[in-house]
C-alpha cells in the first residue's frame, strides 16, 4: 500500500508543482483510491478478482472462520464459567488458532486486492492524468491535494466526482474507438 501512496503522491505532487508555479490560489482535493475503485474500469477489475476461484475460496474460508470465531465466543460466554482450567486453556488455544488463521486469510485477500488496485492504477494513470488536467483547466484549479492529506476541506473542494465523470467518459470513448478500429483491422487482415 506504501507504493500506491508514493505513486499517488508523485502524480499529485507533479500537478501541484505545476499549479504552484502559476501562483496557486484555488485548491481542490482528489481521492485517487476512490476514483479508481469507483470508475467503470475499477469496478470491472475488482469484479474479475471476485470471480477468481482462489480469491472466492479464500473469501469463503474467511466467512467460515468468522462464523467459527463467533460460535467459539458464544460458547465461552455461555459455558465458560462451568469449565475447568484445562477446558478454558483448550478454548483459548482454539480461539487463538482460528483468529490467526483469519488474520492470515484476510492478509492474503488484502494482498490480492492491492495487486489488482496497483494494476488498475498503473493502467489508468494516463487517463487519470488526462481527466484531472481537464477538470483543473475547466475549474481553474491551481493546486490539487490528496484528500487524505487535507486536514480540513469543504465539500465543494473535492473534485473526485468530476474527475470520475471525465475518466469514465474517456474510457468509454477509448473502448468505442477500439471497437471501431477492430472491424477495420479485421478487413485489412482478410485482404492480406
Amino acid at each position: 500500500m506504501m507504493s500506491v501512496r508514493i505513486l499517488i503522491a508523485g502524480l499529485i505532487l507533479g500537478l501541484a508543482q505545476w499549479a504552484s508555479a502559476a501562483g496557486a490560489t484555488k485548491v481542490a482535493v482528489l481521492d485517487v483510491e476512490a476514483l479508481i475503485l469507483s470508475s467503470e474500469a475499477g469496478k470491472s477489475g475488482m469484479a474479475q478478482l471476485e470471480k477468481n476461484a482462489e480469491f472466492a475460496a479464500l473469501k469463503a474460508k474467511l466467512d467460515n472462520l468468522e462464523a467459527e470465531l463467533k460460535t467459539l465466543d458464544e460458547q465461552g460466554k455461555n459455558q465458560g464459567l462451568t469449565w475447568g482450567e484445562d477446558k478454558k486453556k483448550e478454548h483459548v488455544e482454539k480461539l487463538t488458532e482460528v483468529a490467526n488463521d483469519r488474520r492470515e486469510i484476510l492478509a492474503r485477500l488484502n494482498r490480492g486486492q492491492e495487486m489488482v488496485y496497483m494494476q488498475l492504477l498503473n493502467a489508468m494513470q494516463p487517463a487519470i492524468s488526462k481527466a484531472l488536467s481537464a477538470v483543473i483547466a475547466a475549474e481553474g484549479i491551481d493546486l490539487v491535494l490528496d484528500s487524505k492529506a487535507a486536514v480540513h476541506r469543504l465539500a465543494n473542494a473535492d473534485i473526485t466526482p468530476m474527475v470520475l465523470e471525465r475518466l469514465n467518459k474517456l474510457n468509454a470513448e477509448a473502448a468505442e474507438a477500439a471497437k471501431k478500429s477492430t472491424p477495420a483491422k479485421d478487413a485489412k487482415a482478410k485482404k492480406n
